[in-house]
């Protein structure tokens, strides 16, 4: 395991040799926004999300790290079994939410 910052907080993250999904897996990102700050929900493939369910059952109360270039963007305790759809709630501004979205699409 690899120990990591989370981006914009004072806070480290282990993190697994192999992860749950990667940009393959990313059917679409967008940015999106809500209460005058922007969030970037994605949804994932099929297998994407077949992936990220088995990933995170059982894993409750536990963090999930969400990497963007190398870089732990943020790291949300996961609060139940994931799937399909993500967001990434972390108040970004309009232009940090679309670069995030860019960068997780395959399109």
């Amino acid at each position: 395991m690899l120990r990591a910052p989370v981006e914009r907080t004072n806070q480290d993250i282990f993190l697994h040799d192999t992860p749950l999904v990667t940009n393959v897996d990313v059917l679409a990102a967008r940015a999106v926004e809500t209460n005058g700050h922007f969030n970037v929900v994605v949804t994932l493939t099929e297998t994407g999300a077949g992936a990220m369910a088995r990933g995170t059952a059982g894993q409750q109360g536990k963090l999930l790290a969400i990497i963007l270039d190398g870089t732990v963007i943020a790291a949300p305790t996961i609060t139940g079994v994931m799937g399909e759809r993500l967001v990434i709630d972390r108040a970004y501004s309009r232009a940090q939410a679309e670069r995030i979205a860019a960068s997780l699409s395959r399109q």
